[in-house]
């Protein structure tokens, strides 16, 4: 085979991987938009979307209470946390999910359940992690990170 087949082999290969999570971004745009929830639930890893959330409001708590095991303030700490957690479980789902991705954007004159269209970033962060900024920096976007896992693409955090 000549070399010149080989690198047009290379290259279209190359471009198939650069553009593979935005075809998954694509498609949970489609699902958000006609609120599919079934095509929803595939691409969004829920468990790991909360276990983000729960790390995020762990975090919280202990910048804020600081209270030291055993004491007080680590006691209610601790129960403060078991009441995140709990939360967490309660309301993150896919519904969330999807209007957490559509409540960053104003509705007029635009599509009001599109949110790729107030997508202003989305590029690789590594090899197998994928970071979407949904709105402009400075008026409280929402960050999802999506990586990539043996099913392909699925969102694993979002953050605002």
């Amino acid at each position: 085979m000549p070399v010149r087949y080989v690198v047009i082999i290379v290259v279209f290969t190359l471009l198939a991987l650069l553009a593979w999570p935005y075809v998954y971004l694509y498609r949970l745009d489609r699902a958000v938009t006609d609120n599919d929830l079934p095509t929803m639930e595939s691409l969004v890893d829920i468990e790991a979307v909360r276990d983000e959330m729960k790390r995020k409001v762990d975090k919280g708590l202990s910048s804020t209470i600081g209270g030291n095991p055993g004491s007080v303030m680590g006691w209610i700490q601790e129960g403060v946390k078991q009441l995140g957690e709990r939360a967490v479980d309660m309301a993150v789902d896919v519904q969330w999910v999807r209007s957490t991705l559509l409540a960053r954007h104003s509705t007029e004159g635009t599509d009001a359940t599109s949110f790729l269209s107030h997508t202003t970033y989305a590029f690789f962060e590594s090899y197998d992690r994928f970071l979407v900024r949904v709105g402009e920096l400075g008026e409280s976007p929402v960050h999802m990170r999506m990586t990539l896992g043996s099913g392909g693409w699925r969102v694993t955090g979002i953050y605002d």
